[in-house]
């Protein structure tokens, strides 16, 4: 296949059409098909052609038909959108995942104007998304979940290709709204001395790195307070992997749970009074004096304490799979770029590590304590000094052989430093390939 831009005489004259045009063959075709595609610029025409062919070897295959389309496309997509809700419930998708992907969708199909399959276009989101007021990272979540929606329609032959899939990302480094930072071993001892009853939670989140929900799903018999060393069995179902975890409990955390699971049924809540809320948190960092935001603009709020048990294991030179595998990550970069606080590390221990490059001393003293590092037994080249009391006359008392090459070593370094001369890259010395005169 492949695109152009007709041509015919008119008047005696060549002329050429603006719009493009495309031609393509199927599999089992004698002739190619020509088809208008009435666009002025050549990638789009070249995408238009790719789509067209791609729906007509879908049709050829028996994947799609005109009746499934024309039926698709004649339906409000609020219908369609309302299948795609129902679909993810019957896939077990979490309720917590649906109730922000269909809202997000919903949005963008009511502000961008779309009635029916037809009006979805990327020129529409754009606009929209440009004349948003949300940040960079809120506007990504409504074009992923846009895109969700589509290329789901497009697997159920609803439509032949999801419209936003060309749609670039916005950037996000350097433009975040909200940038967590760990606390410190002073702030987390003077928020569990003010904390009273939220002190087991508060000390949990940050000796286990578990989320606030699933700190709020625990049940007493996820917690195995048996024998020396204590245990925290993590059920699928409450987990964002969807993954049984079973992970050791520091004692400290132990200690402090055990009061809440002796004597109390294997299915009961193990925090029975709830999690607290964000503004319970925000009053009790106020009355431990915590800033809830530094002068840095960075804040701290529940999931801090995640990035704090992280942080802590980086620190102690714990390796970093064995982070990875309490914290549960898929991805090192996780670990390393978003739930580690880089100014919690020491930095200074590192370049201190590092190898003295110059000798002692410096100035007029550097050549001499040079010499000096030399060991015994090694030899020093001294300067040699012409009767003149000059020095450079090294060819004296120098058999001629020797003299000579160090005359010719001189008459290149002498080249080198002429054509070097000036410039920070110097250019490589040309050897003269002529026979030499025997």
């Amino acid at each position: 296949m492949h695109v152009f831009k007709p041509k015919r005489r008119k008047d005696g004259k060549r002329w050429v059409s603006e719009f493009w045009s495309g031609r393509y063959k199927l599999a089992g075709d004698t002739r190619w098909t020509t088809v208008a595609l009435r666009v002025r610029q050549k990638d789009v025409a070249e995408r238009k052609l790719a789509d067209i062919v791609h729906r007509e070897e879908r049709r050829q295959q028996g994947m799609l038909t005109d009746q499934a389309e024309s039926t698709a496309a004649a339906r409000p997509l609020a219908e369609h959108l309302d299948d795609f809700e129902r679909d993810l419930l019957a896939r077990n998708r979490s309720r917590t995942y649906v109730s922000k992907v269909v809202p997000r969708c919903r949005r963008v199909i009511d502000e961008c104007g779309w009635k029916r399959i037809g009006d979805v276009n990327a020129d529409a989101f754009i606009a929209w998304r440009a004349a948003a007021s949300f940040g960079p990272r809120t506007a990504n979540h409504y074009l992923e979940a846009a895109r969700c929606f589509l290329e789901w329609m497009a697997r159920c032959g609803r439509v032949t290709t999801n419209p936003l899939l060309r749609v670039q990302k916005a950037e996000t480094r350097g433009h975040e709204r909200v940038v967590r930072r760990a606390y410190t071993l002073d702030e987390l001892g003077r928020l569990l001395g003010v904390s009273a009853a939220r002190r087991p939670i508060y000390l949990g989140a940050a000796l286990t790195g578990l989320r606030y929900r699933e700190l709020g799903q625990l049940r007493c018999g996820d917690v195995d307070l048996a024998g020396a060393r204590p245990m925290l069995r993590l059920p699928a179902s409450i987990q964002k992997t969807r993954e049984y975890k079973a992970l050791p409990l520091a004692r400290e955390v132990a200690e402090a749970w055990r009061p809440l699971v002796e004597g109390r049924p294997a299915g009961a809540r193990l925090f029975a009074r709830g999690m607290p809320s964000h503004h319970t948190l925000k009053s009790d960092l106020e009355q431990a004096g915590i800033p809830k935001r530094d002068g840095r603009g960075r804040t701290v709020d529940f999931h801090s304490f995640r990035k704090t048990f992280t942080t802590f294991l980086q620190v102690a030179g714990v390796d970093r799979r064995v982070v990875m595998e309490v914290a549960r990550h898929k991805d090192a970069r996780l670990t390393d770029l978003v739930y580690t606080d880089a100014e919690r590390l020491d930095l200074r221990a590192a370049v201190d590590c590092l190898p003295m490059l110059t000798p002692a001393g410096s100035g007029a003293n550097a050549q001499e304590n040079a010499h000096a590092a030399v060991p015994d037994g090694h030899g020093v080249s001294l300067s040699v000094t012409s009767p003149s009391g000059e020095e450079g006359s090294e060819n004296r008392g120098i058999p001629r052989q020797k003299a000579r090459s160090r005359a010719t070593q001189g008459r290149v370094r002498h080249a080198s430093e002429k054509w070097s001369r000036g410039e920070s890259n110097p250019r490589p010395v040309t050897v003269s390939k002529t026979p030499l005169r025997v």
